[in-house]
């Protein structure tokens, strides 16, 4: 005991110095780096014991310290430097040491995750680089060295979901590549000459029969289940044309409508919470869900934004998070309201009274009431203030995860089959529900600046009055817009730029309004006469109508 007080002792210094305030000038660098360099070395159970020091100080100074001292500091190290530099790596270990603290303090951590990401890693590392540097530490075997070994991939809470998405992407193509290299030097080997390269090779084709969307689909997934982490290609059987991007949005647009539809029965949805949640008296085929659960990866892996909301806890579900009764809020609010207030019922003992419950759940499935017992002989066991906390803790589980063992594990196992692997482990839930649902975030000035023009030029006065109109539109306003034009009112993870948007003519001025090809994020204008019609046209368009989904 008293050799831990020793080196508790010796700790005490350096967590006082942690929280000077100082640090955070330039002028201060060398000391900041002699601090760093001694948090390193520290013991794995001193930097424990700094973790949980440093979870109890105030969030205003916790916040100062990640912000001010450590995340200018490495920002100011890798803006001026050419290479990186080893004390970078201490700095973001130093940085994982606060982001442990953060989440050890509980909730949704002592401060909002994304202040742990790093604009000059985002910007300026080479993320490709930092990953084949990972991945070849890692084919090799880790040596030990914390330098030699040091990636910004072993740190993911500095990486924004844009490089997450990147790293993602390098891994599927590396792992893809190393499968082709085997197979064609297996070839060789064998005497067969040099192999000829088709499509197959370097894309997942699927072929889909329109009439039979969903079994087709299920079918070609099966039988490519070794080429789902290539780029996605869909034929649909009798149709001519190359997929440059359309045709597989369209895919995924016509997929998700109809197993999403609540009469397949296979989701419910809640108009409230605009919600999609498994269907735990589902008749069909686990199959279906595993389908489901593939689509979700490909939209991952190609880029897809998909129009389907799920709660948080399903991403969590499907990082192998545990869940707990703060997950249910999105699901269920009043009824995770209901479950906080039993628990701070202050006149406990008369919960049995008031509450008159038993451990059971009430469910309906087509009409029919049930009662499951939520552990043996439940239904006779009484809700009580020495078994609330017990009551919670079952009915939330039955609701998150019993209820719908079948059908998650299906969809989770197809999930898997394109996304496995310890890649998908640098995600948080919040960033993987960005990959599959896009970003909320809308800026129309960076797809005024890509935006490519079909008849028309970016200083015609029509589309100079077009932009003019767009930026002076509501929030919700311009939410329509996109959906209008894309099909999705969310924004890929990388932005709006990132989206191949063009303007075409549609013929001389008219009473036609805008239309637009959602699938290949075409808008189609008439030459107004007037900046003023165009307004009004626009307008009337994405307030009463939908694009052209299907070509």
């Amino acid at each position: 005991a008293a050799t831990c007080y020793t080196r508790l002792a010796q700790l005490r210094p350096l967590f006082i110095l942690f929280l000077y305030p100082g640090l955070s000038d330039p002028n201060e660098k060398t000391v900041l780096e002699a601090l760093l360099d001694a948090l390193c070395d520290l013991s794995k159970g001193l930097q424990h014991a700094l973790v949980v020091w440093l979870s109890k100080i105030d969030q205003e100074r916790f916040h100062f310290i990640v912000v001010h001292v450590i995340q200018n500091y490495l920002t100011l190290q890798l803006l001026t430097s050419q290479f990186i530099q080893k004390i970078v790596s201490k700095a973001t270990t130093v940085l994982g040491m606060m982001y442990q603290a953060s989440r050890l303090a509980g909730g949704e951590g002592k401060i909002d995750y994304k202040e742990f990401y790093n604009d000059a890693v985002n910007s300026v590392v080479d993320i490709k680089q930092d990953y084949r540097r990972w991945y070849e530490a890692r084919k090799r075997g880790l040596s030990g060295d914390p330098w030699e070994d040091f990636s910004f991939i072993d740190f993911p809470f500095i990486l924004d979901p844009a490089a997450k998405s990147q790293v993602l992407s390098y891994n599927a193509t590396t792992q893809q590549g190393e499968v082709q290299t085997a197979v064609m030097t297996s070839m060789l080997l064998r005497g067969g000459g040099v192999p000829m390269i088709t499509q197959e090779d370097w894309f997942c084709v699927l072929r889909i029969d329109r009439a039979d969307l969903v079994q087709s689909s299920l079918h070609q997934v099966m039988l490519k289940l070794d080429d789902l982490k290539k780029p996605l290609r869909i034929k649909f059987l009798g149709e001519d044309g190359i997929d440059e991007g359309g045709v597989k949005k369209e895919f995924f647009q016509l997929l998700t409508k109809e197993l999403f539809d609540p009469l397949y029965g296979m989701f419910h949805y809640d108009e409230q919470n605009r919600m999609h949640w498994f269907n735990p008296n589902s008749f069909e085929n686990t199959e279906e869900f595993r389908l489901i659960g593939v689509m979700f990866g490909l939209a991952i892996y190609n880029s897809v934004i998909l129009e389907i909301r799920f709660p948080m806890c399903i991403y969590k579900k499907l990082l192998g998070m545990p869940l707990g009764l703060a997950d249910l809020r999105q699901l269920d609010p009043a009824l995770c309201k209901a479950f906080y207030d039993l628990l701070a019922f202050e006149d406990a003992d008369a919960i049995e009274e008031v509450y008159e419950r038993t451990f059971t759940v009430e469910t309906e499935a087509y009409g029919a009431k049930l009662q499951v017992p939520l552990k043996p002989d439940g239904e006779n066991i009484r809700l009580n203030k020495h078994n609330r906390e017990e009551y919670v803790n079952l009915y939330v589980s039955y609701l998150l995860e019993e209820s719908i063992q079948k059908q998650f594990k299906a969809f989770n196992s197809g999930f898997q089959d394109v996304c496995g692997g310890d890649i998908l482990k640098i995600f948080g839930p919040e960033e993987l529900e960005l990959l599959i649902c896009g970003s909320p975030d809308l800026d129309f000035h960076s797809l005024e600046k890509e935006c490519r023009y079909d008849g028309f030029t970016k200083d015609a006065e029509l589309i100079k009055g077009f932009w003019s109109i767009v930026h002076s539109m509501t929030e919700d306003e311009r939410k329509r817009l996109l959906k209008f034009c894309t099909g999705s009112d969310r924004v890929p993870i990388k932005g709006l730029g990132s989206i191949l948007f063009v303007i075409a003519r549609n013929g001389d001025d008219s009473e036609m309004l805008p239309t637009a090809h959602t699938c290949f994020n075409h808008l189609l204008l008439p030459e107004y006469s007037s900046v003023e019609k165009l307004k009004q046209k626009l307008m009337l368009a994405m307030n009463n109508c939908t694009g052209f989904g299907l070509m």
